[in-house]
């Protein structure tokens, strides 16, 4: 039994920007349920509204509810924070696929994932726990995309290629085919990647020679 027949409320954790575009494709997937669909802003992001709740507040609204969430924010410290507050209340990640994108039978969805419309996600490619991939963005063939990574509008997946947990791939870029994309990588928009990146790194085609650009961007901790 899934996460949908079962929970009576999905909670959109996030900011006024992506968290939106989930709520009207949740509304659109589950007109034909009875599930509740709300709003989980940030504390300096105003009161209480119609289906939108301060994050401040939510303990008292989902108590007693069989309650599902999902993470609508780029930011690896912020969802961390989201996501603990959700399952600290017993909250379920859910996900939410948009009627319009295509979502192949032999693909494999993880909880908590967000594919908007127009996107593909193609023959035996595996997409883990709260992934966010975004307007017509393609995961190619038997690719992998790891936890919490961030696919932006039109980023492209090649196939049998992978992309590691927490890293972001910028809107209008293209991973090439059977490359491998490390944890806690950036890549910036517009950006062909063609080769191997390694862990921590940001990924840029747009500096003044036309090369990429590469810096540490998560420092790796003691013992990692």
């Amino acid at each position: 039994m899934s996460h949908t027949e079962v929970c009576e409320t999905l909670y959109i954790f996030g900011g006024d920007s992506t968290a939106l575009e989930i709520f009207e494709t949740a509304e659109r997937s589950f007109e034909s349920s009875s599930i509740e669909i709300y709003h989980v802003v940030p504390a300096n992001e105003g009161p209480d509204g119609e289906r939108r709740i301060n994050i401040e507040r939510l303990d008292t609204h989902a108590e007693g509810r069989l309650g599902g969430y999902i993470l609508s924010t780029a930011n690896p410290a912020v969802r961390d924070s989201c996501r603990q507050t959700a399952e600290g209340l017993g909250l379920c990640p859910m996900s939410v696929i948009h009627p319009s994108a295509t979502v192949s039978r032999t693909a494999t969805i993880g909880n908590g994932v967000y594919v908007a419309a127009q996107a593909v996600v193609s023959a035996h490619a595996v997409v883990h726990d709260h992934v966010l991939i975004n307007y017509h963005c393609v995961v190619g063939h038997h690719s992998e995309i790891g936890q919490d990574a961030v696919l932006n509008p039109g980023a492209k997946i090649g196939g049998r290629s992978a992309v590691g947990k927490r890293s972001l791939i910028g809107a209008n870029s293209f991973v090439h085919q059977n490359r491998r994309i490390g944890d806690d990588v950036i890549v910036d928009a517009m950006t062909y990647v063609h080769q191997d990146i390694g862990d921590g790194l940001l990924i840029s085609c747009r500096n003044k020679n036309g090369r990429p650009l590469r810096r540490p961007f998560f420092p790796r901790k003691a013992g990692d």
